[in-house]
């Protein structure tokens, strides 16, 4: 139950009401299940039960790091806002003053001029490649044709590949969703530790019988206690039966080995 305690603190932002009914809703346990292992993960230090509140320190943590990190992210995009808008605003006041009429071929010359002071411009050469060359009444030689450039593939972007894992296992995917909902977690811990937890994330959704429960919001809320927990290909996933019948076990297990140790 432990594990799914933490996905529950994660999605409910670190905290969760202490009450039977908010519990068994959350967890989708009974009561006799939740309140033996409440009280045990109290006494290991797991967790605290205060002011009707469920908290995990780890958890608290965690979030308000990432919450830190994200206004930081959000910060530096607004100043990099003004400044392309700036940039913009002179562009277009430099256009005004310039004018956008075409030159003519004074103009050209006087342009050229104005560049290069040192060296005496022709407008006709200029306006007119076909011209004859002083001395010999030839035509210049024809321009040779532009170099094919090479055909390079587009980069995908952790958007698209993102967007193609969703595809493949639940449809349609939630493009704008799931880039507003990832990039944080790439940004910070890059696309090739996020990704295979992301497909597995997908991947394990579509066998559920209603994956309607996963969206891209809740993967980022949950994926610090993803991240901690078996990596995807491990061959150590389970389901969330399997997951909270071992939790309970080992925390009956341990109870039982610390009565042990006093009787003797």
């Amino acid at each position: 139950m432990y594990l799914e305690l933490l996905f529950a603190l994660y999605e409910s932002g670190g905290s969760l009401p202490d009450s039977q009914d908010d519990l068994e809703d959350e967890l989708a346990l009974p009561w006799e299940t939740i309140e033996p292992a409440l009280v045990t993960l109290v006494s290991m230090g797991k967790i605290s039960r205060d002011g009707g509140r469920i908290v995990n320190g780890r958890v608290a943590s965690e979030l308000a790091e990432e919450r830190a990190f994200s206004e930081e992210q959000a910060a530096k995009g607004k100043r990099g806002g003004r400044a392309r808008a700036r940039a913009l605003r002179v562009a277009t006041a430099t256009d005004k003053v310039a004018g956008d009429k075409p030159l003519t071929q004074s103009g050209l010359a006087s342009v050229a001029v104005a560049v290069s002071p040192a060296v005496a411009v022709s407008p006709a050469v200029a306006v007119s490649p076909a011209t004859p060359l002083p001395g010999n009444g030839s035509s210049p030689p024809a321009a040779s044709p532009p170099e094919t450039a090479p055909v390079v593939a587009p980069i995908k972007t952790p958007t698209a590949e993102a967007c193609e894992d969703w595809a493949e296992f639940l449809g349609t995917a939630p493009g704008g969703r799931i880039g507003s909902a990832l990039k944080p977690l790439w940004t910070r811990h890059g696309w090739d530790v996020v990704r295979p937890i992301w497909r597995d994330a997908c991947e394990r959704a579509a066998g559920e019988e209603d994956p309607s429960y996963f969206t891209p919001e809740t993967f980022s809320r949950t994926f610090l206690a993803r991240l901690s927990g078996p990596k995807p290909g491990s061959g150590k996933h389970r389901t969330a039966a399997q997951t909270t019948v071992a939790a309970v076990r080992s925390i009956v297990a341990r109870e039982e080995a610390k009565k042990r140790d006093r009787q003797l």
